[in-house]
């Protein structure tokens, strides 16, 4: 009885950090989306120093969540998504709306891979 017991204990400790996870990933990349998004619009409409902002803003983000990341993540996507990020503040650095927007493109592409990755399904438990 005591095994089955703390078997279950152990279950519901693993399920817990799964549902804390899920939220930590679709809360950063909600994140990290709305601020790349702003860094192109604020640059099309001109506001080049609302754009960089947006961009470091992101990046320093990104940057402040390495601790969960690098536990939680592979780090082939960590390594893809900071690049995408780094690229476009480099876009958004030499004012150039239309590779921003690339960038803003491809950084929301491997946030929204590492989301589905991370969320629970049938193929991700067995």
């Amino acid at each position: 009885m005591r095994r089955l017991i703390t078997a279950l204990v152990l279950l519901g400790i693993l399920a817990g950090l799964s549902l804390w996870d899920l939220h930590q990933v679709q809360t950063l990349s909600d994140q990290l989306c709305a601020l790349t998004a702003l860094s192109v619009r604020a640059l099309r409409e001109g506001d080049r120093a609302a754009a960089i902002s947006s961009a470091d803003t992101a990046l320093r983000l990104w940057d402040e969540a390495e601790g969960y990341t690098h536990i939680f993540i592979r780090h082939s996507e960590i390594d893809s998504t900071a690049d995408a990020l780094f690229e476009l503040k480099a876009a958004v650095l030499s004012g150039d709306a239309e590779s921003a927007q690339a960038m803003q493109e491809m950084a929301a592409y491997h946030l929204m891979s590492i989301r589905t990755m991370e969320e629970l399904s049938l193929g991700s438990v067995f």
